[in-house]
């Protein structure tokens, strides 16, 4: 009879457990802390929203551009050309296969660490200016990171420069 005890409490255990532990406050995955940058000259630093997005964003022309740094949950690599393809779209161009969107990106470093950039301009569509997109992903830690600046292709050129400094700029937590 106690064999049948202590199996039923190991079960139990065993499936409770799991449960107990998601209750936890204690055991909950620190909160991500978003990375230190130095703002360009002429950019405009903003508060970091909800998610704990870090903003800057500058003007341009007639419309304001952002550079942004996006936190994505966890080291998935299934995102890499996901993303790419997305970014595509936005500009106004078609997806590409796996091959040629790997092909698409180039190699960079952020903070030491290595990442890929992708510079993409679509084309002028009913009249409306080219749209240009410029993106840096970056893995640190358990984290995968976005730096992305868009709009008007000549924006984008205007700020590239400050793009790519505000990009060599940013320092993970370690």
């Amino acid at each position: 009879m106690w064999n049948r005890v202590w199996l039923l409490a190991v079960l139990l255990t065993s499936i409770l457990s799991p449960s107990i532990r998601a209750e936890d406050p204690k055991s909950e995955p620190p909160a991500r802390k978003p990375p230190s940058f130095k703002t360009p000259k002429g950019w405009e630093a903003l508060e970091l929203d909800k998610l704990g997005i870090a903003t800057a964003r500058f003007r341009a022309g007639n419309g304001a551009n952002e550079a942004t740094i996006v936190v994505v949950g966890s080291r998935g690599d299934g995102n890499l050309v996901a993303n790419v393809n997305r970014w595509r779209g936005v500009v106004g161009l078609k997806a590409l296969n796996e091959a040629d969107a790997l092909k698409s990106l180039m190699p960079i470093k952020v903070d030491g660490l290595p990442a890929h950039l992708l510079d993409i301009t679509g084309p002028e569509v009913d009249g409306k200016p080219a749209q240009r997109a410029v993106a840096i992903v970056v893995t640190s830690g358990d984290n995968t990171w976005f730096l992305k600046i868009g709009g008007s292709s000549a924006a984008v050129g205007e700020h590239k420069n400050a793009f790519e400094e505000f990009a060599q700029s940013v320092r993970f937590e370690k």
